[in-house]
């Protein structure tokens, strides 16, 4: 059975970290948990309006600014980050590659975590594991890779909302 875990779309009491409702797929607790920490942290990052420019330095493979493909889909980048999926990958041969923590497709919701690897490199970096998925966040609004290449996009990430 896989567990889901929902994270409500509020802050928390005492004003607590920021508020995440992306559906976490995962039954690990430990990656499970380094998942909903590291989202929470790239969500604190995305309100920073300097982060935010991220959304139109990028475009997706159609040319357009990010910020358009959000409006398109009439959501804000807090109800979009709420709509990503997050499940483990750590089965898929991707997760083998060198320095992958996660992956999706271009365009899509579903953001895969390399389980182990994720929850590892959380306690070494924490700052790592919220680039690589604010770097996936703008993957599945359309950004493509090559170019920018992946180190290209994980500097701006990195520069912008660290």
């Amino acid at each position: 059975m896989m567990v889901a875990a929902t994270l409500t779309a509020q802050t928390a009491p005492g004003g607590g970290p920021p508020h995440i409702s992306a559906r976490i797929y995962i039954r690990d607790p430990r990656v499970r948990d380094a998942v909903d920490e590291a989202l929470r942290g790239a969500a604190d990052w995305l309100k920073a309006p300097r982060c935010q420019t991220l959304l139109t330095e990028f475009s997706d493979q159609r040319g357009r600014a990010l910020t358009e493909r959000l409006a398109e889909l009439r959501m804000s980048l807090g109800e979009y980050l709420d709509a990503i999926l997050v499940e483990n990958a750590e089965r898929y041969s991707r997760c083998s590659d060198e320095g992958v923590l996660a992956f999706t497709a271009v365009g899509s919701r579903v953001v895969y975590v390399c389980g182990p690897a994720f929850a590892r490199a959380t306690q070494r970096d924490a700052q790592e594991v919220k680039a690589a998925l604010v770097h996936e966040l703008l993957h599945s609004l359309g950004l493509g890779e090559n170019p920018p290449s992946p180190r290209q996009i994980t500097y701006r990430v990195q520069q912008l909302c660290w």
